[in-house]
């Protein structure tokens, strides 16, 4: 149901934008009238005013209004029913109509009376370039478009848009298409029961960044938890190489909501959670095959149903992490050609597999880290004011850096080092 605006000078501003339906199958529209006094709505002046409003509007769009569900013989209207049609599927309808008088005026008899015009859609909101809005209740994937404030049903219709955008920019590795980007906006707290692919050929560049938290799969367990047989999932695929400049495609997913105050306990306060898996399906077998893909988190993930939540799909691609506020349920399996920079304030309940390593600040660790390669040298380097446990392995003859904080964990739950040397940070001794 959609609300009444009350713009200033006025009694109220009944507006909307967005897709009909052609004669006969028209899209239907509820507006909540119960924001204005009961003795308002009751007057005759109020009935007569909406009919006018009905028809001045010009004859190339047409606005019915129920009659069971506004104007009864007696008693007082409460919602505003209207079915919207167009000559085609794939007009889209701009009502703009405003009382121009005061409330107290129209329940005094004022003769005054709605201004109604239908018209083309309004121009693009500032700042929508390269967004592609997402909304699963309200949204209609057969109007929305990059770039609109009409917001796209599924995810999987907002990304196949923005690639299409993206692709459309100039020919297979050019310059435009490295160089561009796209946003996805969920809506916040929105479900998506669907499973996502997201193709990073030839330098996409996509965010699904919300403004809170979304959800991938059906959560309605104990707890805000998925459904025990809810596990859809992402799917990042396609050839990964680099510009020759080294632009690399990427994909992030997160929130802007809080980040990154908020811990890991409860990321259902602001953050994306994933029912299923991340899974990496990435083109490998080395340049110009495949490349390096660049990754960012701020999520959840549970891997319900599976035995990992993140799934390398049996390859092993050179990807790139931050890792920000995020927790894993299950084991975070990287694979052994991947890179995590820097992780903060994350939660690893499984096994943690990686290459290389540069810092992680605030983690807890609940299962233990596998590395396969050195620490990378993106300074600090280290683990800082981590919860350590489980076992931690990585190749003989290089360190395992911890400051006194992690260290003091590691030692008191009696966790074990295979192939590390451990060096204390707090120690400058050469």
């Amino acid at each position: 149901m959609l609300p009444l605006i009350k713009p200033p000078h006025s009694a109220f501003r009944l507006r909307y934008t967005g897709p009909v339906g052609v004669s006969g199958v028209g899209v239907q529209q509820t507006w909540d009238l119960t924001v204005l006094p009961e003795a308002v709505r009751a007057t005759r002046d109020f009935k007569q005013s909406v009919l006018v409003f009905v028809q001045q509007i010009d004859s190339g769009v047409s606005a019915v209004a129920s009659a069971v569900s506004f104007l009864p013989v007696t008693g007082t209207p409460t919602t505003l029913v209207l079915t919207l049609t167009a000559s085609g599927v794939s007009e889209e309808l701009a009502l703009d109509v405003w009382y121009l008088h005061t409330l107290e005026g129209l329940a005094a008899g004022s003769q005054a009376y709605f201004i109604a015009k239908a018209s083309a859609p309004s121009a693009p909101a500032i700042g929508t370039t390269n967004v592609a809005r997402l909304d699963s209740v309200l949204g209609n994937d057969a109007t929305a478009a990059v770039g609109s404030d009409i917001p796209f049903k599924t995810m999987q219709a907002a990304v196949n848009a923005c690639k299409a955008a993206h692709d459309a920019l100039g020919p297979v590795d050019s310059a435009a298409r490295f160089r561009s980007g796209y946003v996805i906006d969920p809506a916040p707290f929105t479900q998506y029961d669907e499973d996502v692919t997201i193709d990073v050929t030839n330098g996409f560049h996509l965010q699904i960044t919300g403004r809170g938290g979304w959800m991938l799969g059906v959560f309605d367990a104990v707890n805000w938890a998925p459904n025990a047989v809810s596990n859809r999932s992402i799917t990042i695929t396609g050839d990964s190489r680099a510009l020759t400049e080294d632009i690399r495609p990427s994909v992030i997913i997160g929130s802007l909501d809080a980040t990154p105050y908020f811990g890991t306990n409860h990321l259902a306060w602001y953050g994306p959670r994933i029912a299923g898996q991340l899974k990496i399906d990435l083109v490998t077998g080395g340049q110009p095959l495949s490349g390096h893909c660049e990754i960012g988190l701020n999520c959840e993930i549970f891997g319900n149903t599976f035995a990992e939540c993140v799934d390398m799909t049996g390859k092993n691609p050179i990807i790139t992490l931050q890792i920000i506020n995020s927790r894993f349920r299950k084991a975070a399996n990287f694979g052994t050609a991947s890179n995590i920079f820097g992780a903060i304030r994350s939660r690893f309940s499984g096994l943690l597999t990686t290459n290389t390593w540069a810092t992680f600040d605030i983690c807890r660790f609940q299962a233990g880290f596998t590395c396969t390669g050195d620490v990378a040298a993106f300074p600090p380097a280290g683990f800082f004011s981590c919860g350590m446990a489980g076992t931690f392995t990585g190749p003989a003859g290089k360190f395992l850096r911890l400051d006194l904080a992690s260290n003091t964990s590691l030692v008191e739950g009696g966790n074990v080092i295979v192939g590390w040397t451990k060096k204390l940070l707090n120690d400058a001794t050469p």
